[in-house]
C-alpha cells in the first residue's frame, strides 16, 4: 500500500517578548517626555534673578502652573525610568547599581517637592509689591536648614541619570557617549543658565533613555535566540505512524 504521509521539518522560532519591550520603553520614556514637556511649557525669566523670575511667573500665571505640574510629575516619573532601567539591566556591578539607585531615589523623591515653591512665588508675585516678594523669596533660601533639602535633591536629580547611563554603558547597552550627553546636554546648561539649552537637555534625556530601551530590546532578542533550539531534530511525520512503528 502506498504511503501518503507527508513530512514536515519544523524550525523553532526564537522566543520574543514585544509586549515586555513596549512596557519597558513606556516606563523608560515617561519621565523624560513629561519633564521635557514641562521645560518647554515653562515661562522662563529673561535673566537669573528673583525679580525676573517673579515677573515671568506673574506674566503667565496659568502657563507657570501647568509647567510646574508637568515638571512635578515628570521629575517623579524619572524615578520610574531609572529603576526600570536598573532592574532590567540585571547588572552584576553591585556598587554601581547601589550608587545609581540611591541618586535616582533622591532625585525622584526630593526634587518634585521643589516645584511647590513655584506656586508660593506666583502668589507672592501677584499679591505683594515686587521688592517685598523678592525679599521674602530670598529669605527662604537663607534659612539654615534649607540646603539640607536642596543639595540632596539636586545631587540626585543631576547625577542620577548620569549614573544610570554609565551603568548602561558598562552593560554594553549603549556607548560611553551616553553619560557624557547628560553632562554636556543637561548639567552644563543648568550651570551656565541657558533656558534654551536646558530644553535641549530635556531632549537629551529622551534620547539617552530611548537608546537604553533599544539596547535592552536588542539584548532580549539575543538571549531569546541563543536559548532557542536551532532546529527540531528529525522530520515530523504527519498522517501516518513513524517508520519505526510500521
Amino acid at each position: 500500500m502506498q504511503n501518503t504521509a507527508s513530512i514536515h521539518t519544523t524550525t523553532a522560532e526564537p522566543k520574543r517578548s514585544p509586549g515586555r519591550s513596549r512596557r519597558t520603553t513606556a516606563a523608560l520614556l515617561a519621565g523624560p517626555i513629561v519633564a521635557t514637556a514641562g521645560l518647554v511649557a515653562t515661562p522662563w525669566e529673561s535673566e537669573k534673578s528673583i525679580e525676573s523670575y517673579h515677573q515671568a511667573l506673574a506674566g503667565s500665571p496659568d502657563q507657570a502652573q501647568i509647567a510646574a505640574l508637568l515638571l512635578y510629575f515628570g521629575y517623579a516619573l524619572l524615578g520610574l525610568s531609572a529603576f526600570t532601567a536598573i532592574r532590567r539591566m540585571k547588572s552584576r556591578h553591585r556598587k554601581h547599581v547601589a550608587v545609581a539607585a540611591v541618586l535616582s531615589y533622591l532625585g525622584a523623591t526630593l526634587m518634585p517637592g521643589q516645584l511647590v515653591t513655584d506656586f508660593y512665588d506666583l502668589a507672592m508675585a501677584q499679591n505683594l509689591p515686587a521688592a517685598d516678594a523678592a525679599r521674602a523669596s530670598e529669605a527662604t533660601q537663607e534659612l539654615a536648614f534649607a540646603p539640607l533639602m536642596m543639595i540632596p535633591a539636586l545631587l540626585g536629580f543631576v547625577f542620577g541619570p548620569v549614573a544610570v547611563a554609565a551603568l548602561a554603558a558598562r552593560e554594553k547597552l549603549v556607548g560611553w557617549w551616553a553619560p557624557f550627553v547628560f553632562v554636556a546636554g543637561f548639567i552644563v546648561p543648568i550651570a551656565i543658565y541657558s533656558p534654551a539649552a536646558i530644553v535641549v537637555g530635556g531632549l537629551a534625556l529622551i534620547g539617552v533613555y530611548s537608546a537604553i530601551a533599544a539596547g535592552l530590546a536588542r539584548r532580549d532578542r539575543e538571549i531569546a535566540e541563543a536559548d532557542a533550539p536551532a532546529e527540531q531534530a528529525g522530520p515530523v511525520w504527519i498522517g501516518a505512524p513513524a517508520p519505526e512503528a510500521w
